[in-house]
């Protein structure tokens, strides 16, 4: 169990990057250890006007990820980072999931909306839907890859994740970096993505070296994707869960009275929807098992022969140990672990249940 202990890293001193995203409304930035290694900054989520919504979403990010590690998921990672000078000072901590020099993440977003242009995630929202995610990925020919999207569906049915939006899943491919002329260019207009590699193989067979620098003067560089290298991203993104959002004195509350902690799991819904329809995240699984059924049953079985609820609470008790005592202010309260645990435990056990 030592090694679900989150590590504790100061960053203050490394070199950071502005980070760009599509979505999300969380404090983040990048940092550069000394081996120049990608980690990604993120503190809790913050309001329009720079106050901090849930101070304690970070936890619940990183809590997440070390559940999902103790029952078997393929996770992202998230350990506790520190920066005296960034207005949250502590947040999670995430190294990067891609190799940056040849490989890149593709959101979800890009899939959907490469197979449906007129898609608007803000407005379309009852279209998020597990069958249009299907459809997408069919036509990106992806879609034996949809028993990954499937985990996480189970996963947030374990943690009770509210926001599995679109920016947080996707695909990670390698890529290849090929520097090309005008011309070039003007020969690969209108050519699609599945014979690309091909011609840009074509362009530059038996061309002598001198040749191609001459060539590399002219313009730019062009990225093909190597497409035999798709693979479905780690798990990330999975901080909207867990009681983030409840104030200590309803924690409380909740610790004391488990017909409160009943309510609040069966309350919880699943930002994929079924059909136009936001439904809770075990009708979800419901619905999708007799369509996977032996993908499904064989999952949820691998998960009750992991699982036991004394190294889930210890997974939860131990999250904090490794906090210096000048951040002991950040540490969680026995309350909200044990509310936690209550959740995650109950949340297993009706998951468990449809089998």
């Amino acid at each position: 169990m030592q090694n679900l202990i989150p590590s504790f890293t100061d960053v203050t001193l490394w070199q950071k990057r502005n980070f760009v995203n599509t979505g999300g409304t969380r404090a983040k930035f990048i940092s550069l250890n000394d081996k120049e290694e990608i980690f990604y900054f993120k503190g809790s989520k913050e309001a329009p006007d720079g106050s901090i919504r849930y101070p304690l979403e970070f936890w619940s990010e990183i809590i997440s990820s070390k559940i999902g590690r103790l029952l078997g998921f393929n996770m992202l990672d998230y350990n506790i980072g520190y920066d005296s000078n960034h207005i949250q000072k502590i947040g999670c901590l995430s190294k990067s999931m891609i190799d940056e020099k040849k490989e890149r993440l593709t959101e979800g977003i890009t899939y959907l909306k490469g197979y449906s242009p007129n898609y608007d995630p803000v407005n379309d929202k009852k279209n998020y839907t597990f069958q249009f995610i299907n459809r997408a990925l069919v036509h990106h020919k992806i879609d034996m890859h949809l028993p990954s999207l499937i985990d996480v569906i189970i996963f947030d049915c374990i943690i009770g994740n509210s926001d599995r939006h679109q920016e947080n899943w996707g695909f990670v491919r390698e890529y290849i970096e090929i520097p090309v002329s005008e011309k070039d260019l003007r020969k690969l207009e209108n050519t699609t993505e599945s014979n690309l590699v091909e011609k840009v193989k074509n362009l530059f067979i038996n061309k002598r070296k001198e040749e191609i620098e001459n060539r590399r003067k002219n313009i730019g560089i062009i990225r093909i994707n190597n497409n035999n290298s798709t693979k479905f991203s780690p798990i990330y993104d999975s901080g909207c869960c867990l009681g983030r959002e409840k104030l200590e004195e309803e924690i409380i509350k909740m610790n004391n009275d488990d017909l409160l902690i009943e309510r609040y799991v069966n309350k919880g819904k699943s930002e994929i929807h079924w059909e136009g329809n936001k439904i809770n995240h075990f009708q979800l699984v419901k619905n999708l098992l007799p369509l996977h059924k032996d993908l499904i049953t064989n999952k949820l079985r691998e998960i009750r022969e992991i699982y036991n609820i004394k190294s889930l609470k210890e997974v939860i008790n131990k999250i904090d140990d490794s906090l210096p005592d000048f951040c002991k202010d950040y540490k969680l309260t026995n309350d909200r672990k044990e509310v936690i645990g209550k959740i995650v435990d109950l949340r297993i056990k009706k998951l468990l249940s449809l089998l």
